[in-house]
Order: structure tokens, then C-alpha cells, then sequence
């Protein structure tokens, strides 16, 4: 008597476990997450395209709903996060700015960017105050 390998059977999921894939994915889970809350195993979920495709989709949607809450909130007045998207999106490095000092008088100088950078805080502050 030969013993023939044991076959590993497919993982199908129904409807609505596909639907609770796309909201785990939605919600940011990883893929082990995924897996323990579906009850089956995370190789199943990167190798299968149906679901891949479930979860790439799902994804691509939270990028979009993270990136428009914080273009939200950087042109609300949030000094930080607009500094941020200008880095990340725009390839803007303020630490890098070059420093323009100015002579005003015998002995004082404006560092003219530092300057800059700080009047385009107290604006932004200013409006987000005025929101409120």
C-alpha cells in the first residue's frame, strides 16, 4: 500500500466573509489579523487574486480617506500636518531651507526664512482661531 500525499483543500470564502475582508482591510488589519478574525490561514489571503484584489482595493481606498482627512486638516490650520504634506507630497524639506540673514540697522539681522516660517504660523494660527 503507497501513501499518496494529502491534498490541501481550497479555502473558498462566502459573500459575506468577502465583505468582512474588505471592512478588516478598510480598517487597516494586517494580513495575520485578517486571517485569526476569518479563521483561515494568511497565505490564503496573499496568494488568492480574488481576495488580493479585495484587499489591494480596500486599501487603496483607506490611502485616499487618510491623505483627504490631512489635506483636511492642514488647510484648517494645522501647521504640522501642512508641513508634513509639503515634504511628502511636494519635496519641500524645511530643514534644508537656506538662511537669508538680512542687516536692518547697525546691529540687528532678520534671519529672512526663519522669518518667513514664523509669519505663516501666526497666519495660520490666526485663521484657525477665527474658526473656532
Amino acid at each position: 500500500m503507497t501513501d499518496k500525499p494529502t491534498r490541501k483543500t481550497r479555502t473558498v470564502l462566502t459573500q459575506d466573509q468577502l465583505n468582512e475582508l474588505a471592512e478588516l482591510s478598510l480598517d487597516g488589519a494586517t494580513f495575520s489579523e485578517m486571517a485569526a478574525i476569518l479563521g483561515i490561514d494568511k497565505s490564503t489571503l496573499s496568494r488568492n487574486p480574488k481576495y488580493r484584489e479585495v484587499i489591494d482595493r480596500s486599501r487603496a481606498h483607506l490611502n485616499v480617506q487618510l491623505r483627504k482627512t490631512q489635506i483636511r486638516l492642514a488647510l484648517g490650520g494645522d501647521v504640522a500636518m501642512l508641513k508634513w504634506l509639503g515634504r511628502a507630497l511636494l519635496g519641500q524639506d524645511t530643514e534644508q531651507a537656506p538662511s537669508v540673514t538680512v542687516n536692518v540697522g547697525e546691529r540687528e539681522e532678520i534671519d529672512v526664512v526663519q522669518d518667513a516660517d514664523n509669519r505663516i504660523n501666526a497666519a495660520f494660527e490666526a485663521r484657525k482661531n477665527s474658526m473656532n
